[in-house]
C-alpha cells in the first residue's frame, strides 16, 4: 500500500543520507610533518617534484618498516601499519599521476589533491583510524574516484584553517 511504499522510500532517503554525511575528523598535527629524520638516502625521485619526494619518503617511515630477520625467515620483510590507509593513499598518488599523463587534471591541481592526501595521511598516523581503516576498506575495491571523494569531502583535520574544509575544486 501507498504507507508502506512512503515508510520504505523515506528509510533508504535516511540510511543514504547517514551513509553519504559520513566524515572522519581528526586532529592536524603539525609535528608529524617534520621531515627532518628524511636522509637523502631515503629520497626516490616523484613525478610532483622534491616537496613530493620528502613526503613519500614520510610516509613509507612513518608506515612501513623492516621486520628482523630470523633463522625461520631469513629475509627481512616489509610489514605495513593501517594498510587501508596507506593503501588508498599510494592508489590516489598512482591516479593522480595517470590523470596528469591523460592530461585530465592539472599539476596544480593534482599538486593541491596530493598534498592534502598526504598531509591527512601523515597527519592521522597516531590517531584512532579504526573507524575510517573500517570505512576504507568496504571502498577498498572501489575506483580511485571514490577514495578521491573521501580524502578530498569527508575528512578534516581540526586545527588546520588549510585541511579544515573539503577542497573547493574538482
Amino acid at each position: 500500500d501507498m504507507k508502506r511504499s512512503f515508510l520504505l522510500v523515506a528509510v533508504l532517503f535516511l540510511a543514504y543520507g547517514a551513509f553519504a554525511q559520513q566524515t572522519f575528523r581528526f586532529n592536524y598535527a603539525e609535528g608529524q610533518l617534520d621531515d627532518s629524520e628524511i636522509l637523502d638516502s631515503d629520497l626516490r625521485p616523484h613525478y610532483l617534484g622534491q616537496e613530493f619526494s620528502l613526503k613519500m619518503a614520510m610516509l613509507w617511515n612513518s608506515y612501513t618498516w623492516l621486520e628482523e630477520a630470523t633463522a625461520t625467515n631469513p629475509a627481512p620483510k616489509r610489514v605495513t601499519d593501517k594498510t587501508p590507509i596507506f593503501g588508498a593513499m599510494k592508489k590516489l598518488n598512482s591516479y593522480y599521476k595517470k590523470q596528469l599523463k591523460a592530461g585530465t587534471i592539472t599539476e596544480a591541481l593534482a599538486k593541491e589533491k596530493l598534498s592534502r592526501v598526504m598531509d591527512i595521511t601523515l597527519c592521522i598516523r597516531y590517531q584512532n583510524t579504526r573507524e575510517f581503516e573500517e570505512f576504507l576498506q568496504q571502498k577498498a575495491n572501489k575506483k580511485p574516484e571514490a577514495l578521491d571523494d573521501i580524502f578530498s569531502q569527508k575528512v578534516t583535520l581540526s586545527g588546520s584553517s588549510k585541511y579544515n574544509t573539503a577542497l573547493s575544486s574538482n
